[in-house]
């Protein structure tokens, strides 16, 4: 006796992850000055938040914003840096995307505090 068996599934929705770049303005930022620059994400699923964080040993300061679930973004950032802040000072800038999946991306950068 031969037994044949046929199942129908539905595809599952592909699995992707944020593609995603991080564009500073400049390299080198003076004290009391703001970090500027550029989020770019894609996302076949859709990205639903985002956050940048600039940190150093003497401040930490973030920007954040929501995509309901866009497939494509461009957000210019502006982040203040202390007066206080020593010349040669590294400060890490941090962008972190999250797609409707929950695959979150991270991209990060240095600025160094001049004089």
């Amino acid at each position: 006796m031969a037994v044949s068996l046929c199942a129908c599934f539905a595809e599952r929705e592909r699995l992707d992850t944020p593609i995603v770049t991080l564009l500073l303005t400049t390299r080198q930022v003076a004290a009391g000055d703001t970090i500027r620059g550029t989020l770019q994400a894609r996302d076949a699923s859709g990205i639903i938040d985002w956050v940048i964080t600039a940190r150093s040993a003497f401040d930490t300061v973030r920007v954040f914003g929501d995509a309901p679930e866009l497939g494509e973004i461009s957000a210019e950032f502006h982040l203040p840096v202390v007066d206080s802040i020593p010349a040669g000072t590294r400060v890490i800038v941090e962008a972190v995307v999250e797609d409707d999946q929950h695959f979150a991306i991270a991209r990060s950068d240095t600025v160094t505090v001049t004089s």
